[in-house]
């Protein structure tokens, strides 16, 4: 998997995650080590309408983002050409964030909007 795509740290609980695309890794120390979890996006995030038009090496390419905290709920913030077709036309989405007991993020859905 490739890690250069726009990398981003957030810290939540006490645990550091460093995303790239849609992946992400964790770690308790922010220098690492990093260990590789998963996909915040996967197939079945999509709802109909939402998974095609999508990136020509299939649904995790060209996907990312940035996280953030805003009134005690995490978001994750995301470009998408789903809508549009256009890779040089990038739609943003928005999406709750919500955190395992053990830490990990729970899959992303396209078919819950936060607004």
């Amino acid at each position: 998997m490739p890690t250069d795509d726009k990398p981003f740290i957030h810290k939540y609980n006490g645990k550091y995650y460093l995303s790239w695309g849609c992946f992400y890794a964790m770690s308790n120390n922010l220098y690492g080590p990093y260990n590789y979890v998963d996909t915040v996006i996967k197939e079945s995030s999509f709802a109909k309408g939402y998974d095609s038009p999508t990136w020509p090496n299939g649904f995790l390419q060209g996907r990312h983002g940035s996280f953030f905290e805003w009134h005690n709920q995490w978001y994750y913030v995301y470009c998408d050409i789903s809508q549009t077709g256009n890779r040089y036309f990038r739609d943003a989405f928005l999406s709750y964030v919500h955190y395992k007991a053990n830490g990990e993020m729970a899959t992303i859905s396209r078919w819950r909007w936060c607004w």
